[in-house]
């Protein structure tokens, strides 16, 4: 939709323009104002495009896929598990603050 407004502004400019040049009024101070504005037409085209290729695409709908808890449940116990071991250092931390001399 953007770009057809886009692509419909850059048509009426020309159109303008050829008109100015048809009728002999394309003059050197008409010539600036649509330099300007045709400078103001490609900074637009670019700010319409951002947004069209850096917007993220709509995500499909996944299968709900039925979960057993029981599996779940040993899963998380055996992950408890493994942190509680991780967390025994030899001389080390042990989950407890040891204060030291400067």
């Amino acid at each position: 939709m953007v770009i057809k407004v886009y692509l419909g502004i850059w048509a009426a400019f020309a159109l303008t323009v050829l008109g100015a040049v048809a009728t002999g009024n394309l003059t050197g101070e008409f010539g600036v104002i649509a330099g300007m504005f045709a400078f103001g037409l490609i900074f637009m085209g670019m700010l319409s495009v951002i947004p069209l290729t850096l917007a993220p695409k709509p995500h499909e709908a996944h299968a709900v896929v039925p979960v057993d808890k029981k599996v779940v449940r040993t899963q998380q116990i055996q992950i408890a598990e493994q942190r509680k071991d991780f967390a025994k250092i030899p001389n080390g931390f042990n989950g407890t603050a040891i204060p030291r001399s400067l």
